[in-house]
């Protein structure tokens, strides 16, 4: 699930980002083609114009003066139109003035552009003085002394306005490169990104995919499986049960013929005995599948000890030992802790019988690395090597049958060790005997917990 879950989060990430790759490049496109026309028109409707009126300017005073310097030389009869002609460059300049004086923006333009406006009213009162001469000499003299500086002044300013706009022009030029350029790499950078994103999406969408398919035949396959177990899982209860059933009915055919009724009461009773337990170990098996309660603990030795306590009772040819310090908790009821080495221990009992030695189990607890492992040693005749892979699972029995038990009592415990956070396992040797050995999360300390009253073991 945590697996799923984590595939689902990457691929939402990886799906993100490539959707804020996508909108980044149109945002980062937008704002630069913004940057451009506003540069564009800066160029476009400011810094051309100006240009233009500036550049018109100077040719219209320089035309200005070439048409004074003919009419100064030309005879009173031909001045008429060479005037004419004056005034309206004089005129057109003034006009191209006046048109750039309008769109003046940038800092320090203002002031040259009025100086140049106060030079454009020097120049034409030199021009209306030079033209109102009462003769031409008077007249070249009044061009030489004034209209000829004012000119010089005003070609100045009008240069460095001139001067002003081209270098304007020219950045707002350079700005529209650089961010063409800004453009294409941040373009190319995102459009690389959204790639490697949409790219991350495809794997980890094939992944997903695969893994459901994985995960689909993988739990068919468990389906099947776990049919199967419940197929032999049936027989074998049934079988089981219809044994003990079928003395029970022989018990009372005995009954019917007139047959000694103690021995067939003796018989029923004993059959009845063996059902019992057959269903008790079917429900012990159930139940230990089932969802622990959170918050189990118990105190390791006083369990153990009450434990060994009631076996050795039950079992007084057994020897039991328990070696266990006092004080830590293992993370599961009480409960649980007893039907796990409860049924360890039986087994270390009931499978001693054969070797015609006594029966002796030592248990062992002890904290190791955040974990309560708890050893079950018996001197019993030991798991033969051709059940040991499969010696957890339910119905499996040890070589000699005779033994009560229908196979459940191992893989129950197991069953419970696993949902606690738990393990279990086993090391043996043929007719030496065998360790199981239990691992179980280590709970911290409560001032309550599950537990019952500390008991001493008695050895038998």
């Amino acid at each position: 699930m945590s697996a799923s879950r984590s595939s689902g989060v990457r691929l939402l990430v990886a799906f993100g980002l490539a959707i804020c790759s996508f909108i980044a490049g149109s945002v980062v496109s937008e704002h630069e083609v913004n940057d451009v026309h506003a540069r564009t028109r800066e160029i476009s409707g400011e810094a051309l114009p100006s240009i233009i009126d500036l550049a018109s300017l100077r040719t219209d005073l320089f035309n200005a003066s070439l048409l004074l310097e003919q009419t100064l030389d030309s005879p009173p009869a031909a001045q008429a139109p060479l005037r004419k002609e004056l005034l309206a460059a004089l005129a057109r300049a003034h006009a191209s003035e006046e048109s750039y004086r309008k769109r003046v923006k940038r800092p320090g333009e203002q002031a040259l552009a009025d100086v140049l406006q106060a030079e454009i009213g020097d120049v034409e009162q030199a021009f209306d003085g030079a033209l109102g001469a009462h003769s031409s000499e008077e007249g070249r003299e009044e061009l030489e002394r004034r209209v000829r500086p004012a000119l010089d002044h005003t070609e100045a300013t009008a240069f460095d306005l001139l001067s002003l706009n081209s270098a304007g022009a020219r950045v707002q030029s350079d700005g529209i490169e650089q961010a063409r350029v800004r453009s294409k790499i941040a373009a190319y950078s995102l459009d690389a990104m959204s790639a490697i994103f949409t790219l991350m999406v495809a794997v980890l969408v094939v992944r997903t995919v695969r893994r459901d398919f994985e995960s689909q035949a993988a739990q068919q396959r468990l389906i099947s499986a776990r049919a199967e177990e419940l197929e032999a899982f049936a027989g074998r209860v049934a079988h089981d049960i219809l044994n003990p059933l079928a003395a029970i009915g022989l018990t009372f055919d005995m009954l019917l013929r007139g047959l000694p009724p103690v021995d067939a009461a003796a018989r029923g009773k004993a059959s009845v005995a063996r059902t019992r337990r057959v269903v008790d170990a079917l429900l012990a098996f159930a139940r230990a599948g089932a969802r622990p309660e959170p918050g189990g603990r118990c105190e390791v030795q006083a369990t153990l000890g009450g434990l060994l306590e009631d076996l050795g009772r039950a079992h007084s040819e057994a020897r039991l030992r328990l070696e266990a310090e006092a004080g830590f908790l293992a993370a599961c009821p009480s409960g649980v802790l007893n039907s796990i080495v409860g049924n360890l221990v039986g087994n270390g009992i009931k499978y001693a019988d054969g070797t015609g030695r006594a029966p002796e189990v030592e248990v062992r607890a002890r904290v190791r690395n955040g974990h309560v492992r708890i050893e079950v040693e018996d001197n019993g005749t030991g798991i033969p090597p051709e059940i040991a892979s499969t010696l957890f699972q339910p119905f499996v029995r040890g070589h000699d049958v005779s033994k009560p038990g229908i196979g459940l009592g191992l893989a129950t415990a197991k069953r419970l060790c696993e949902a606690h956070g738990g393990h279990i396992g086993f090391r043996s040797k043929l007719e030496v005997g065998t360790t199981f050995w239990v691992d179980l999360p280590e709970a911290s300390p409560l001032e309550q917990f599950d537990s019952p009253e500390p008991a001493d073991v008695h050895t038998h």
